[in-house]
Order: structure tokens, then C-alpha cells, then sequence
């Protein structure tokens, strides 16, 4: 999700490593990772989204 959320920056994968505190080789294993099961991230994605939306303010 993170990584949707940073498309627009030049170097995404940098940046998520910079501010994730991954380093650029976790980085790198999660996005083979979500290619090779794209439908289950997008799963989790959408179960993240919902229960966050659904989740009272604070």
C-alpha cells in the first residue's frame, strides 16, 4: 500500500527504505513478493482500507 502511496515519487523504493527503516534489500523482497501474489496483497490492501475506514477517530 505503501508503495501505491509513493508512485509519483522518482525513486519509490528509496524512499520506502528511508522511511520505512527497511533496508533496500527487504524493500526489494517485498515488491517480488507482491509479484508473485498480486491478488493476495491486493487482498490484504483492501482489508486494511476497509477496517481503517471503518475504525472509530481519535
Amino acid at each position: 500500500m505503501w508503495l501505491d502511496d509513493l508512485a509519483a515519487e522518482p525513486e519509490p523504493l528509496t524512499v520506502l527504505s528511508e522511511e520505512s527503516g527497511l533496508s533496500r534489500a527487504q524493500v526489494d523482497a517485498v515488491v517480488r513478493y507482491r509479484s508473485a501474489f498480486p491478488e493476495e496483497i491486493e487482498a490484504r490492501i483492501a482489508l486494511h482500507r476497509s477496517e481503517s475506514a471503518a475504525a472509530p477517530a481519535r
